[in-house]
């Protein structure tokens, strides 16, 4: 088998492990029906995600360090077929919750160690490129995560979405056990010593930029579905298409951002796209049900919402050079917990006025990132955002 199968054979099983995460998002509306409980609540599956994959897969990690890379590659799939199967048979919002919780640790710790396994797989002079076809397997699952589970849920139970994960993650366990080399990861770092770095003030700032905006960002994007349907009545077809399109434009926004900082600087870039995303959201809140205007707008959103994404990687690497790797294990927790609050905070502005106020939430959350990009000194000089941009 070439080198070039294998790393896209782990690049598959990123995907599918990763749709885990986002198809949920697409579907939220039908899994609460069916669970029999309100939108508001069925969108703390994905707090659930977010906090166990903050939490548990650094901490699992840490645990299982004396396994080889297969071995834990094999584990973290497992999980992922576990979490899926229970989430496809039980009817108990709680037991979902669980479910969920076994897929975020799953497919957190496949993802990390995807990353690490790649290189090793490459033929020489190739690492970079292996990272990056890895990398297109999750943002694959970015973009089409969300559309692919609307357009099934059309014409399949919602729980098919699962099965197909589940499934496609139980055939790639022996795929796995046949192309990954023997060989253990190097052993992380005790959390107490990555715990320390956050006692420094520009690392700390740094984190908090990275918290409030995700916040901001999840909270709406949480419940897109329920927003879109609320302002613009689209049919199932149209729905998906749309979240398509929104997915394309955050990946779009992502490469945006690392050519503007390479020419403008941090800190313009960042202030100046937090801007632009709260004159969007104002504009989404004052738009009502002006169908393409609002479509336009989330579309436009998504762009901006995704610049500051290689920036912050980048600010994050450069506040504490001599520990990157620790510095982007802490923000992707970091991210996670931003997630959950997005979540969290998005379901009870549903469950008490409806999808249409979470603009204002997140305006006022991206208010807090901005305070925290002026308040973030920038490093006096920049490595190319490029060497960070899919961290």
């Amino acid at each position: 088998m070439s080198n070039g199968l294998k790393v896209a054979l782990l690049a598959l099983a990123c995907f599918a492990t990763s749709i885990s995460e986002f198809a949920i998002v697409g579907m939220i509306d039908v899994v609460a029906e069916s669970a029999g409980v309100s939108v508001a609540m069925a969108g703390q599956l994905l707090t659930a995600f977010a906090l166990s994959g903050g939490i548990g897969v650094p901490l699992v990690v840490m645990t299982l360090a004396k396994l080889e890379r297969r071995d834990l590659m094999t584990v973290s799939l497992a999980l992922v077929v576990v979490g899926c199967a229970l989430m496809s048979v039980v009817t108990d919002f709680y037991l979902m919750m669980l479910s969920r919780v076994f897929m975020a640790i799953g497919s957190g710790i496949f993802a990390v160690t995807c990353f690490a396994a790649a290189p090793q797989l490459a033929a020489p002079g190739r690492e970079a490129s292996a990272v990056a076809t890895v990398t297109l397997g999750f943002n694959a699952a970015l973009v089409l995560g969300l559309p692919f589970s609307r357009l099934m849920v059309a014409a399949l139970p919602w729980t098919a979405v699962f099965w197909f994960v589940g499934i496609a993650s139980a055939v790639m366990i022996p795929v796995v056990r046949a192309i990954v080399p023997r060989g253990r990861d190097a052993a992380p770092k005790p959390l107490g010593e990555q715990l320390a770095y956050l006692k420094r003030p520009r690392v700390l700032l740094t984190f908090g930029l990275n918290l409030f905006w995700v916040a901001g960002y999840a909270t709406l994007y949480s419940y897109i579905t329920p927003f879109l349907q609320e302002a613009t009545a689209l049919d199932a077809v149209a729905l998906s298409a749309v979240l398509l399109a929104f997915g394309a434009s955050t990946l779009v926004g992502n490469k945006l951002g690392g050519w503007l900082c390479d020419r403008f600087g941090m800190r313009p870039v960042v202030l100046g796209a937090l801007a632009a995303q709260v004159a969007l959201l104002v504009a989404l809140f004052a738009l009502g049900g002006s169908l393409w205007l609002v479509i336009a707008a989330v579309l436009v959103w998504g762009v901006f919402s995704w610049i500051p994404s290689p920036i912050i990687n980048l600010a994050v690497v450069q506040a504490a050079p001599e520990a990157a790797d620790v510095m982007l294990s802490l923000n992707n927790s970091t991210t996670q917990f931003a997630y959950a609050i997005g979540a969290g905070v998005g379901g009870i502005v549903v469950a008490s006025a409806g999808a249409h106020p979470l603009c204002l939430v997140s305006i006022a959350l991206l208010a807090l990132a901005a305070a925290g990009a002026f308040a973030t000194k920038p490093a006096d000089s920049a490595a190319p955002v490029a060497a960070v941009q899919e961290a």
